[in-house]
């Protein structure tokens, strides 16, 4: 696989790299993630890295970072970029080749360049804007010849951030299951967001619906999440209905509180459903259960899969 990771903020593009080799590799060491540098590393080096197997693992990553030969601000000077153009036509099996530059644009007059958004997976990580996120997406389906409701793309947008590989994988994913995507096709292959189940979980809590709260737990406790990020987590969106019933109680509409807190209007709506029949002082003790059950989970005084799981016992009960 080849990505072409480019974008004007360095920090951006960075944790773009990482992110690709986290997702590649399922343990990163020496010998399978190598990073080079384009001003440091000639083109023999990056051929010789990319062609090499890696005995430690059946996958590999090389990064070459500062790439800019790709742009028309070429300030490293000359780069033999032909042997990489050699190499996107008959790539090695098993290696993840990142390409990457901090640059807003590229030079697409250069043959490496055309090259690279015929063959790669280009990630653009700045640039966009959370208004255009619709129509971008809306043609990302297009150019597949894939069409996707209405509905269908409101909630994909709702399950993903503002992650452009993200959202690429999403649309890629959806695209080889069916030409056209239905509301019902993203609910079931799109993963919601951790804070979005935590958020259904806390309502099957504040429901006693005590089944549905711990099949979301158990879920999320299959992917890997540990008690004491849940515990921080339900202990934000407990906070977050505390703040909608104090200002609820201070006669501010739901429009104001959305305003107030910078929320949307329909989170704070389903918000103020829960806390209808609590009182400040129980979402205060709420709190307070949590803010201990940290304590007691960081020091050892509890389990931590007991203590979580005895406090969304207790409030589903």
């Amino acid at each position: 696989m080849i990505y072409l990771v480019y974008g004007e903020q360095e920090l951006l593009v960075n944790k773009m790299i990482d992110k690709i080799a986290k997702d590649t590799l399922k343990e990163i060491d020496e010998f399978n993630y190598i990073v080079l540098d384009a001003y440091k590393h000639d083109v023999s080096q990056v051929i010789g890295e990319l062609e090499s197997f890696c005995f430690s693992s059946d996958k590999k990553v090389v990064s070459l970072t500062n790439s800019y030969f790709l742009t028309n601000n070429n300030t490293q000077g000359p780069y033999e970029s032909e042997p990489i153009e050699a190499y996107l036509e008959n790539e090695t099996e098993g290696t993840t080749f990142i390409i990457s530059v901090n640059a807003s644009k590229l030079d697409e007059k250069r043959t490496i360049v055309k090259s690279l958004r015929k063959i790669a997976k280009v990630v653009e990580v700045d640039g966009v804007n959370k208004k255009d996120l619709p129509r971008i997406v809306k043609q990302m389906f297009t150019k597949r010849n894939v069409e996707i409701t209405d509905d269908a793309l409101h909630e994909l947008l709702s399950r993903v951030d503002v992650d452009m590989y993200q959202i690429s994988n999403e649309v890629e994913k959806l695209s080889t299951y069916s030409n056209k995507i239905y509301l019902h096709d993203v609910e079931a292959l799109t993963p919601k967001k951790m804070d979005d189940n935590i958020f259904d979980m806390i309502d099957a809590m504040f429901k006693k619906n005590s089944n549905k709260a711990f099949r979301i737990y158990n879920d999320l406790k299959s992917l890997g999440n540990e008690p004491v990020s849940l515990v921080s987590i339900i202990a934000t969106q407990v906070r977050f209905l505390y703040q909608i019933l104090v200002l609820s109680n201070k006669g501010y509409g739901e429009s104001n509180i959305a305003n107030e807190l910078s929320a949307h209007p329909y989170r704070v709506k389903m918000g103020m459903e829960k806390v209808r029949n609590y009182s400040e002082y129980e979402l205060e003790d709420l709190l307070d259960e949590l803010s201990k059950l940290d304590i007691q989970i960081k020091t050892g005084d509890i389990d931590r899969f007991v203590g979580l799981e005895l406090f969304i016992l207790k409030m589903s009960n």
